[in-house]
């Protein structure tokens, strides 16, 4: 059984490796759409993303082009110098909200996201 504590260490991580960059993060079943683990929740994006991610996958499988799903998780940069990564993980989601003028993306999906990933799969697959 996953570990809340264990996947709070993980987000806490995370956060000791951005800093002031990450902005809000969370962890949520895809089914409902309630977070489990946060730093600064952000319950209402977690429910637009959750929503976003359903209607991107259901849209790619019904769209006549032909492209392969979506991966492990979709990119947003958004106005203002933020972004938003939602990661993908079976059962689990987790949006990451960050602001681009503290960290470079370049850290971001070359050194955070894989380690982050790494951890947050160790946590959730555990039995």
């Amino acid at each position: 059984m996953m570990s809340p504590a264990k996947l709070q260490k993980v987000i806490d991580n995370l956060r000791e490796e951005i800093g002031e960059a990450l902005i809000s993060c969370d962890v949520w079943m895809a089914q409902d759409g309630f977070s489990i683990a946060s730093y600064e929740s952000m319950p209402k994006a977690v429910a637009f993303f959750n929503r976003v991610a359903d209607n991107l996958m259901t849209s790619l499988e019904k769209s006549e082009v032909d492209l392969p799903d979506i991966g492990e998780y979709f990119y947003v940069k958004l106005a203002d110098d933020k972004g938003f990564i939602v990661v993908l993980m079976d059962a689990y989601r987790v949006s990451l909200f960050f602001d681009l003028t503290k960290v470079q993306l370049g850290f971001i999906f070359n050194v955070m996201l894989p380690n982050f990933l790494e951890n947050l799969e160790e946590v959730l697959i555990e039995v």
